[in-house]
């Protein structure tokens, strides 16, 4: 959960206002990183653990790990939160970073048909922030945008709007390849799953129907966690992934 200075630096650039943050500080981001990881990571896998490595993954995925991570620094007691690298301010902190990173990720040239999968990431992690742990302001904002994720989904093979269907085989060798794949099919059901619980509780309208859902379900955890050496073993004796409906 290292980050380079030069991330750091890049941070500061793209958003001013960290500058004078009390709790911007390298070993506070890592900390916020790894707190992301302990916390947020077992219940909503989207992002593959064995595979990930801060020091080169996309400068907009590592904030919206951060503003979850440091917002999580409140709900964790002082065994998991040394005193030494404690966040003195963690929601204001996830409040500055927040504002602006929604439309660094519109604006970025990546935010675009056929989306990569570390923006719908970003996105779902920004919309969570913004909507149960922030402000009826950003809570608003999010709704007011969560169409676009949709959209931005239903133009990706996860949703059967790309060019060519993705003719994917579970069995493929093609270890990193598959990783995308399972990485954007997890996206679109924590986005599913984000819009139902939206309907249910807040009286929303839903924007994803599960008829609309064409997938099998995401693989076994412990295929998901699996480094390359684990993966062929624990691939070969977890059960097949069903269809969705």
């Amino acid at each position: 959960y290292t980050l380079k200075n030069e991330q750091m630096q890049e941070f500061e650039i793209l958003i001013p206002a960290l500058k004078n943050h009390v709790d911007f500080t390298k070993l506070k981001f890592e900390k916020a990183l790894k707190t992301y990881w302990n916390f947020f990571h077992p219940r909503f896998p989207m992002l593959h653990r064995p595979t990930f490595n801060s020091t080169d993954s996309p400068i907009l995925l590592l904030l919206s790990m951060i503003v979850i991570g440091s917002k999580l620094f409140m709900c964790v007691d002082n065994i998991t939160c040394p005193d030494d690298k404690k966040l003195v301010q963690p929601k204001s902190l996830s409040d500055t970073i927040s504002e602006p990173l929604r439309w660094l990720l519109f604006a970025s040239p990546f935010f675009q048909p056929p989306v990569e999968v570390w923006i719908i990431q970003s996105l779902l992690m920004l919309e969570f922030y913004e909507k149960n742990c922030s402000s009826r302001k950003f809570h608003e904002r999010a709704h007011l945008h969560h169409g676009t994720t949709i959209q931005l989904l239903r133009r990706s093979p996860t949703l059967g709007g790309a060019p060519t269907k993705d003719t994917h085989n579970e069995e493929t060798d093609n270890w990193y390849k598959w990783i995308e794949i399972e990485s954007m099919k997890r996206a679109t059901f924590m986005c599913f799953y984000m819009d139902a619980i939206d309907a249910i509780c807040l009286g929303h309208q839903m924007f994803i129907y599960s008829h609309q859902i064409q997938m099998t379900m995401p693989v076994e955890d412990s295929v998901w966690e699996s480094n390359f050496n684990q993966f062929n073993r624990n691939f070969k004796n977890a059960e097949r992934p069903r269809q969705f409906l």
